[in-house]
């Protein structure tokens, strides 16, 4: 069975890894309720509703998170549900959430967690804070958007879970997707798992949808990559899950 998390940590990884954000948010709440309750007239009915947008602009996505990352049962990957894969590629970028489940869940398999986060090229402050708090396995293999150290056809099981939007460039993108393909074994299936900048998560993040990249982006990428879309599905209204093969 695979590993059992901790209550909502989904969420709270959220907080920890953003912290600055919500520290300063929580000041201004702080600052908007005294005007509230101090200020007269205008001002205070002014603030009293700054307050209550930025409480809706804090707690919709925390509270989306927490259904997507502790409630819905997004962490069992069920999504491989079938699979008996020989050897498998585990794709991350910076903080790796699912090394030790797939080990749980295909124990017959070898699992390789290959870590492709560029400190300079992939500057997210957030990830900086996840690596800190929460270092990588020693026997984690440690790639690059160019170059994976790993044969041609090596892996026929390959997951990119939330790790993939990292990569900002189309060319390095499309560069990186070609360079996955070459280690996919004939037959096997690349699965990569993804927010979507669409409807649903502008209005679960507002302008934190930007920075995910949109179902064209995404199905423009595979083909720059010569990669087939053999499935693709919602996971949640804020998930979109794509299988991928080899021509």
């Amino acid at each position: 069975m695979p590993m059992k998390r901790g209550a909502a940590e989904g969420v709270l990884n959220i907080v920890r890894f953003n912290w600055p954000f919500f520290a300063w948010a929580a000041a201004a709440a702080t600052a908007l309720l005294v005007i509230g309750l101090v200020a007269q007239s205008w001002l205070a009915m002014a603030a009293l509703i700054g307050l209550v947008l930025l409480l809706l602009g804090i707690m919709t996505p925390l509270l989306v998170s927490f259904y997507v990352y502790d409630l819905s049962g997004l962490y069992e990957l069920s999504f491989l549900k079938g699979l008996t894969p020989h050897k498998v590629m585990n794709l991350t970028a910076g903080f790796d959430e699912t090394t030790k489940i797939l080990r749980t869940k295909f124990p017959e398999a070898e699992i390789v967690s290959c870590d492709f986060y560029d400190g300079e090229a992939h500057s997210e402050p957030s990830i900086r804070r996840a690596r800190n708090l929460f270092p990588l396995s020693e026997d984690t293999l440690s790639i690059s958007t160019a170059e994976i150290p790993l044969p041609d056809g090596d892996a026929d099981l390959i997951l990119g879970f939330l790790s993939l939007h990292e990569v900002r460039d189309e060319k390095e993108r499309a560069r990186f997707l070609t360079e996955i393909k070459r280690t996919l074994a004939p037959g096997g299936s690349i699965f990569i798992l993804e927010h979507l900048r669409d409807v649903p998560n502008f209005l679960a993040y507002s302008i934190g949808f930007l920075h995910f990249h949109s179902r064209q982006t995404w199905h423009q990428a595979f083909a720059n990559s010569d990669l087939t879309i053999s499935k693709e599905e919602c996971l949640t209204p804020f998930l979109r899950l794509f299988k991928l093969t080899r021509p």
